[in-house]
């Protein structure tokens, strides 16, 4: 014989009104997300020749002394 779920169905969980959830922190969990969420996807074929992190880094680390300084517009 089966025991008994103890889990709740969703059905039995009472809907919240919106005055019930108190008021939003607006930037709550930027700093965390800021400094933690950095992702970049790439293709297998440049997985390839970058295997590591560091290698990314250190091959693109001189690439922003090619690109030329930007000016603000109406300076």
């Amino acid at each position: 014989m089966k025991k008994a779920s103890t889990k709740m169905a969703d059905q039995d969980i009472q809907e919240l009104k919106r005055d019930q959830l108190g008021a939003g922190v607006h930037g709550k969990y930027l700093k965390h997300f800021m400094q933690s969420s950095n992702v970049v996807v790439l293709k297998p074929e440049i997985q390839k020749v970058f295997p590591t992190s560091e290698a990314v880094n250190k091959a693109t680390r001189p690439w922003p002394a090619c690109w030329p300084l930007r000016r603000k517009r109406g300076v």
